[in-house]
């Protein structure tokens, strides 16, 4: 079934393709999905995205990259051959420099949500390629504005399971558009993002955080006790978190101010451990 599946990934459309990945990932398949197979489904969305080329760019690499390893366990004469050989093709244009201009962006908001969240689950520990990270940043960052809450807070979801940082003009935009859908929040989309924030370095504007506990404040006679506390100890973790320092991991303009902020971060947590532990010296 999956190498029938993998056959068809170049006539699907965005909505088959997402849901092919998202259905493999509901079941419980994605561990039986091989390298070939991501490799097949990431150039697929890619060419979906606009950007077709970014996978046989990163292949191409990685095959000369195995082919320099091999030319050094063998003998000077084939060694000396195949260092020609990688000579000529580095040298030689690119196979993608005649390729027409991209196209646009053929997934639809919400298939672009989803397609981070389902790419996310079905690689845990590992990443999709630089390039095509690049290429969904710059297909989905237009496309924000149009996204529901539900979409937006699959987008973080997707974040937080690839455990990395977007770029910065993009976390602002995004951060920007879920502001003005926060007033329409169900509750468990308060909850979803509130997991996500807690888990994810990311720093929300106070705007953002002010339109949060205005929402939190309309929705609170709904909610129960245990859900009221985790959305509150979302609130005190970012606020403290935009006062105090940067988290670890987020790039600065500086590295005077990398340096400070590390040391902040260091300092509050420090700080915050010696307050626990007054606490239980004296409970």
């Amino acid at each position: 079934y999956l190498a029938h599946c993998r056959t068809q990934m170049p006539c699907m459309d965005g909505r088959q393709l997402v849901g092919l990945l998202s259905s493999l990932s509901r079941l419980g398949l994605h561990g039986w999905l091989g390298l070939e197979w991501r490799e097949d489904f990431l150039r697929a969305s890619a060419r979906l995205m606009g950007a077709g080329g970014v996978v046989e760019r990163g292949r191409h690499q990685n095959v000369e990259a195995a082919a320099e390893v091999c030319s050094l366990a063998v003998g000077s004469g084939v060694r000396a051959q195949r260092q020609q050989d990688l000579q000529q093709r580095r040298e030689a244009p690119p196979a993608c420099a005649a390729a027409p201009a991209a196209a646009a962006c053929s997934l639809t908001p919400s298939q672009l949500a989803l397609l981070l969240l389902s790419v996310a689950r079905s690689w845990p520990g590992r990443r999709p390629p630089p390039g095509w990270l690049a290429a969904f940043w710059a297909a989905s960052a237009p496309s924000l504005p149009y996204m529901s809450p539900v979409s937006l807070s699959c987008l973080l979801g997707g974040v937080r399971r690839l455990r990395m940082s977007p770029p910065l003009q993009w976390t602002r935009r995004l951060f920007q558009t879920s502001e003005a859908t926060l007033q329409t929040c169900p509750a468990d989309v308060l909850l979803h993002l509130a997991s996500c924030l807690l888990a994810c370095p990311l720093r929300p504007p106070g705007s953002w955080v002010a339109a949060f506990r205005a929402r939190l404040d309309q929705l609170a006679a709904a909610l129960s006790r245990p859900h009221l506390r985790a959305l509150g100890r979302m609130v005190r973790v970012v606020s403290s978190r935009r006062r105090h320092c940067a988290p670890p991991g987020w790039r600065l303009r500086s590295a005077r101010s990398a340096q400070e902020a590390e040391w902040r971060w260091r300092h509050w947590r420090v700080r915050g451990r010696g307050r626990r532990m007054r606490r239980r010296l004296s409970v």
